[in-house]
């Protein structure tokens, strides 16, 4: 997946998360200020062996897809200071929110725009 607004490659998107997750060094990369961070109260499991506690949630507008086909979302990003392969994880919840099917075996997925379906591999 691209998220189109960081241009950043290696996002899992994750169908089993209730999460939007992004990690550390990406939000560093991106420049973003820890001030903007909003307390998260609760402590995250199944990431790594131990709980992990949250910096903070950040609202970041979100483009997924390129040109006209695409959709942007404001998505409430849990902000953790580990170490991934990937930059961001993308949990069921967006996905639902953007309409969006998964296709593992073709590694891709499809959702509607009002200029028709966006495809991202």
């Amino acid at each position: 997946m691209i998220l189109a607004n960081t241009h950043l490659h290696r996002t899992l998107v994750d169908q089993g998360s209730s999460a939007d997750i992004l990690f550390k060094p990406v939000f560093d990369k991106l420049g973003l200020d820890k001030k903007g961070l909003r307390a998260y109260p609760d402590t995250l499991f199944e990431l790594r062996d131990t709980p992990i506690k949250p910096l903070g949630f950040m609202p970041l507008h979100t483009t997924f897809g390129k040109g006209t086909k695409s959709k942007t979302l404001s998505i409430d990003f849990i902000i953790v200071d580990i170490a991934s392969a990937y930059n961001a994880l993308i949990g069921r919840t967006t996905i639902n929110r953007l309409g969006e099917v998964v296709s593992t075996p073709y590694l891709c997925m499809k959702f509607p725009t009002p200029e028709g379906i966006a495809t991202i591999r």
